[in-house]
């Protein structure tokens, strides 16, 4: 339950110095009061305000480059979803998904780490058992622009969006050794059979065929 905040002393000081801090270009700076600030919501019980300024964070860390604090934050964020088993809703994924596109795929791997975690939380909180699809997809597609196919694949099986990881199939096929191409396609066909979304994989083989195989 979010129990309204007891005492914030000194919570506003803190946050009046964040912007000045990020203009300066004093990041760290401004990470550690982000950390106070949400220490101290999240302590007193206000795990929505903990929750929103630590959303806030990220993606304004993010604006600035700092990618490693804007991951810290963001999974912070994450650590309140779990520990207050915060439903896997449009408006939970949305926060998720604001800090996700902040990093304009400048660096893939905190991103991919960020989003890793928000992976885990829809498995333990969420009704799918490999998580939830908007996520996995969101993450396959991190992987995919990084050219990383295998990983890349791996979530595009519990994305449930065969058409586009047909054509992530089909990039990959294509830029690799052509005595492989096949192989590759089928192998990924056979994991995608293994996950028993039939009706995905009919489409995910049709879009294939006039293309790959």
């Amino acid at each position: 339950m979010v129990r309204p905040i007891k005492s914030t002393r000194g919570a506003a000081s803190v946050a009046d110095k964040l912007e000045e801090r990020l203009k300066q270009g004093d990041y760290y700076g401004a990470l550690q009061m982000y950390k106070t600030l949400y220490s101290r919501y999240a302590a007193a019980g206000d795990h929505l305000r903990a929750i929103d300024l630590a959303h806030t964070a990220a993606v304004q860390l993010a604006n600035h480059d700092q990618w490693t604090a804007s991951r810290e934050m963001g999974c912070l964020m994450l650590d309140l979803y779990v520990a207050n088993k915060f439903p896997v809703d449009d408006g939970n994924k949305g926060r998720i998904k604001a800090i996700s596109d902040a990093f304009h795929n400048a660096c893939p791997k905190e991103e991919a780490e960020f989003l890793k975690n928000a992976v885990k939380w829809s498995k333990t909180i969420g009704t799918r058992q490999r998580g939830d699809p908007e996520l996995q997809l969101w993450l396959a597609r991190v992987y995919t622009h990084e050219k990383d196919f295998t990983n890349a694949n791996n979530h595009y099986l519990h994305a449930e969006s065969p058409l586009e990881f047909a054509a992530v199939l089909v990039q990959h096929a294509n830029e690799g050794y052509a005595s492989e191409a096949d192989l590759f396609v089928v192998r990924a066909v056979l994991q995608y059979v293994s996950t028993l979304m039939w009706s995905g994989t009919r489409m995910l083989c049709l879009a294939i065929r006039p293309s790959a195989m």
